[in-house]
């Protein structure tokens, strides 16, 4: 076997399958959201090679939105609930916590 010697080898995945999972990039890291995982943000630390275990979320998602916007992660959808008022959450990675996103107006007040 030949090594690239840029390439360093990390540990595997510490959980089941990524389906139903968002993934987005931040500061050196990937995040793994949700999914199988069943709440759990999962990080994978570019610059130590290795897989870490982040604060869960408030609410189990699958197949959610997620996108990092001003430094923090948002993420949406995914619940199972779908009147569920926890549509929507952000994740901030300096603190290391979540908070709930105010929930959505009502759909027929959008309307008017």
């Amino acid at each position: 076997m030949v090594h690239h010697p840029l390439l360093i080898p990390i540990s595997s995945f510490p959980a089941p399958p990524l389906e139903a999972s968002s993934v987005v990039v931040l500061d050196g890291g990937i995040y793994v959201i949700g999914g199988r995982i069943k709440g759990k943000l999962l990080l994978l630390d570019c610059r130590t090679h290795t897989w870490r275990h982040v604060p869960s979320m408030g609410v189990a998602r699958a197949a959610a939105a997620a996108e990092v916007v001003g430094g923090k992660i948002y993420v949406c959808g995914g619940c199972l609930d779908p009147e569920s008022s926890n549509w929507a959450e952000v994740f901030d990675p300096k603190t290391q916590t979540w908070d709930p996103l105010p929930p959505m107006p009502d759909p027929e007040m959008r309307l008017q």
